[in-house]
């Protein structure tokens, strides 16, 4: 990315969304940290392809057409909220359910931010995301350690 200012790069780049830049024909120009981890690839491998590889197979013709259509008119847009079928495909083959908001830039360009729905989709949540277990092993740490804090100090009063 050229934008000659470190300040947005940095922007970019700790957005707490997945972020991914395209341009006017649909390659990839830009993913930041969080599109990497969302979508399982590091950046080189998406940076100069379509942006159809992080859609699943089912739904890219209709895409290709949504997107054509979105460049004629483009506009501040909001997807996925109440569309159940709208999914991001990651390198490993894994679909999630996706909400997309997108920002028409300058020349043609298209900033698309993106975030997973796990809830929306009952299959999701058959299989929690690590992050969701580990949380949970916290909190039963946490209150474990305040259980026996509250024993300790009954025992020694």
């Amino acid at each position: 990315m050229n934008t000659g200012n470190r300040d947005y790069e940095l922007l970019l780049e700790n957005a707490p969304d997945a972020t991914i830049m395209i341009d006017r024909e649909g390659i990839i120009r830009y993913i930041n940290l969080q599109a990497e981890r969302l979508f399982l690839y590091n950046r080189e491998e998406l940076i100069g392809k379509p942006l159809e590889v992080l859609i699943p197979e089912r739904y890219r013709a209709v895409h290709r057409s949504h997107r054509a259509n979105y460049a004629r008119a483009p506009r501040l847009r909001m997807m996925g909220v109440h569309i159940k079928h709208l999914a991001g495909l990651c390198k490993d083959g894994r679909e999630f359910p996706a909400e997309i908001s997108l920002s028409p830039l300058p020349e043609g360009y298209v900033l698309a931010g993106v975030r997973s729905r796990m809830n929306a989709f009952p299959e999701a949540t058959a299989n929690p995301p690590m992050s969701t277990l580990v949380l949970l092993v916290i909190i039963a740490t946490v209150l474990m350690q305040m259980i026996a804090a509250a024993l300790l100090y009954f025992v020694l009063r």
